[in-house]
């Protein structure tokens, strides 16, 4: 622990097994104040067992990778110290990589974003990633961004939850790269939080399947006024499916089907006290 926490758990991690081809572990017990960031390597498990929290005026992110695989985040809690920092993510995994598993943590407090996926080429894809049991707290703008080529992308059993300020989106996947593929959204539980809760652009074989939403009933004029805009709303996708979800106190829609979406379905979903519609498909 101390002021140059970063630097020694970096040196840890260097100083792991050269050419492994089995995962590691790394185990941060206590209190820790970031001021640098961390960069993972490749079959790494790391293991917390108290808090990381960023020093104010840092303005760094937590945990960074870029072409590396078979990742393993587990435990504790990550504070990006919003608003002290105004910039950075607590996770962010970029590139070309497969096999990332983020686990039974409370992500809190991030600048930008809790858990940032972006494979940064449309040449580069992200396997196998899979999010569960996390809880999330105040992340101003989006908890779960993802930017990048995803295949087989799940997330799954977490707690997104708004408790001061204004949030964005609690679950982004756009093919702001290229297409993803092979979604999976199931028994997330999002409070009072976000403009968009979960919002999906550009994919294909979508599950969104018993949700929790529950929304701020104003009603949403823009990204500043304090309402929820659609809870789940799909853009230019394809081979979905919206099941079994509850999205209640929305301040426009429940569930939006854009222009470009294609063979899908909508079956057993409950929505109550939407300002404007339960469903529409535009």
């Amino acid at each position: 622990s101390g002021t140059d926490a970063a630097t020694v758990i970096q040196q840890a991690l260097n100083n792991l097994t050269s050419g492994r081809t089995w995962k590691e572990k790394v185990v941060l017990k206590g209190e820790f104040e970031i001021e640098k960031m961390i960069t993972l390597p490749s079959y790494i498990h790391i293991m917390i067992d108290g808090q990381l929290k960023v020093k104010s005026g840092a303005n760094v992110t937590i945990f960074f990778a870029s072409d590396k695989s078979h990742i393993e985040i587990e435990g504790g809690v990550l504070d990006g110290n919003y608003p002290n920092n105004t910039s950075g993510n607590l996770i962010s995994i970029c590139g070309d990589y497969e096999d990332l598993h983020i686990h039974d943590m409370i992500l809190k407090n991030a600048p930008v974003s809790a858990i940032n996926l972006d494979s940064l080429e449309a040449t580069k894809t992200m396997k196998n990633i899979l999010i569960e049991n996390c809880k999330f707290y105040d992340i101003p703008s989006n908890a779960i961004p993802c930017n990048g080529v995803a295949e087989n992308l799940r997330i799954q059993n977490c707690h997104f939850e708004r408790t001061t300020g204004i949030l964005r989106y609690a679950i982004q996947i756009l093919d702001t790269r290229g297409p993803s593929k092979g979604i999976w959204i199931v028994n997330n539980k999002i409070i009072k939080p976000y403009v968009y809760p979960i919002r999906v652009k550009g994919c294909s074989e979508i599950h969104i399947i018993g949700n929790y939403i529950e929304g701020v009933p104003e009603y949403y004029t823009d990204a500043d006024s304090g309402g929820t805009a659609d809870m789940i709303s799909l853009h230019s996708c394809k081979n979905f499916e919206i099941i079994g979800n509850k999205c209640y106190q929305s301040g426009d829609m429940g569930i939006t089907i854009e222009e470009g979406c294609e063979e899908g379905s909508i079956v057993g979903n409950k929505i109550w006290l939407a300002d404007a519609m339960g469903i529409t498909i535009e």
